[in-house]
């Protein structure tokens, strides 16, 4: 049995991780399990998940709650789900890292923010490599692998790798790169829906609006996340993401448009094969994949069936359209921890600042780029947690003053 914690249970990724475990009795034990305000939906979703002990719960507005990171710590589970938005994510995935819990990851923020941080801890759990026995290196033994991925009777608490992240894209990559010589791959490719703008022509991106970017025509997801998917910063922070989870260069990380979202992502390796894991858009399939893992688990989704996609088609992103994933590939080719933080912080400022009715859809690039032209973001330390959320409030603090310009 599973012993599982997740952080943000009423969002999007929480509610259907609980549907998760609902299709999956007898296979995990929830210890405990968090919200940022909705108590009562939470005592709703957790209601059935009792019979090995009553869950603890937590709703709290606090970035680090103090009973949360105990939980982390003192709860002797084997994996934590950290499902919450934005930077709320990192202080706990940081803890579980000191703590040695492996965690399934939802939250790119932790990464985009703290990977130069969590990384090297990951892989001090892994034995020296947070997946697949050797990403960087000359690629997967037979040794490694056996222990990283284990064979089909082995627990899961046993094999789990320290860090299996949650996002569709790069769970496809995860999966594509099992048992693979990290050395022989080429490239590898994320692929992006484009949004609900993705067919707009450059005058209509100008008339777009809070409501209109609110809508996705192939996922259900968080606001917050609906909207960097429709700018594409969500696809850029995703890029950011790969960089550390997968240890590839910024000329090795690519995005392709696909509008279909039926290949979650690929990988091309150097003989010319290329990867990729498919399947209809749904998030309980890398959900159930980073929390079961090494096993498959029960999700509902119907079995795939090509024959109902007789085409795909892919096409390369438009960063005139679409700056927003430009500023994340120029961010990705300076490959420093505080352009990062500045173009996560400045993005999420700017977000909150649409959804908040305080600026318009399309100041949210403007905003990112101001900071990104910016002298201080290079005169933080960020080689400790504190000195990441000095300037994670320093660039909040700008972008805030910059905001107010705008309007």
């Amino acid at each position: 049995m599973i012993r599982l914690g997740i952080i943000g249970a009423t969002g999007s990724i929480g509610v259907q991780a609980m549907g998760i475990l609902n299709s999956n009795r007898g296979r995990f034990q929830l210890k405990f399990a968090t919200a940022h305000t909705r108590r009562a939906e939470l005592e709703s979703l957790t209601v059935n998940h009792g019979s090995h002990g009553v869950p603890e719960l937590f709703v709290t507005s606090e970035v680090g709650s103090q009973p949360v990171l105990d939980a982390i710590h003192l709860e002797n589970i084997d994996i934590l789900l950290v499902a919450s938005e934005g930077v709320s994510g990192l202080e706990y995935t940081y803890a579980a890292a000191k703590a040695g819990v492996p965690v399934a990851l939802a939250n790119k923020e932790s990464l985009v923010l703290g990977g130069h941080i969590l990384m090297p801890i990951f892989a001090e759990m892994g034995g020296g490599s947070q997946m697949f026995g050797g990403v960087s290196g000359g690629g997967v033994s037979g040794d490694a692998f056996s222990t990283m991925f284990g064979s089909a009777n082995t627990q899961p608490q046993a094999v789990r790798p320290s860090v299996i992240p949650v996002d569709s894209e790069h769970s496809a990559i995860f999966q594509s790169l099992m048992g693979q010589d990290m050395s022989s791959v080429a490239k590898i490719v994320l692929t992006a829906s484009g949004g609900p703008f993705r067919k707009f022509t450059p005058s209509m991106m100008a008339g777009i609006t809070r409501e209109m970017a609110l809508f996705h025509p192939n996922w259900s997801m968080g606001q917050k996340i609906t909207v960097d998917s429709s700018t594409m910063m969500n696809k850029g922070l995703e890029l950011i993401e790969a960089r550390y989870l997968f240890d590839m260069p910024s000329d090795k990380i690519d995005v392709v448009v696909h509008g279909e979202s039926i290949v979650h992502s690929y990988v091309v390796f150097k003989d010319g094969a290329t990867m990729a894991q498919m399947g209809i858009p749904s998030m309980l399939a890398p959900i159930a994949f980073a929390l079961g893992y090494p096993h498959r688990l029960e999700t509902g989704l119907p079995t795939f069936d090509m024959l109902k996609y007789p085409t795909l088609s892919f096409e390369a992103p438009d960063t005139v359209r679409f700056p927003a994933l430009g500023l994340a590939q120029e961010a990705l080719k300076v490959d420093k921890p505080c352009v990062y933080i500045g173009l996560n912080a400045a993005n999420d400022t700017a977000v909150a600042g649409l959804l908040n009715d305080t600026i318009g859809y399309n100041d949210i690039a403007r905003v990112v780029a101001h900071i990104l032209d910016s002298e201080f973001l290079y005169k933080t330390d960020t080689s400790t947690m504190d000195g990441v959320q000095s300037l994670v409030d320093e660039v909040q603090h700008k972008s805030t003053q910059y905001m107010k310009k705008l309007r």
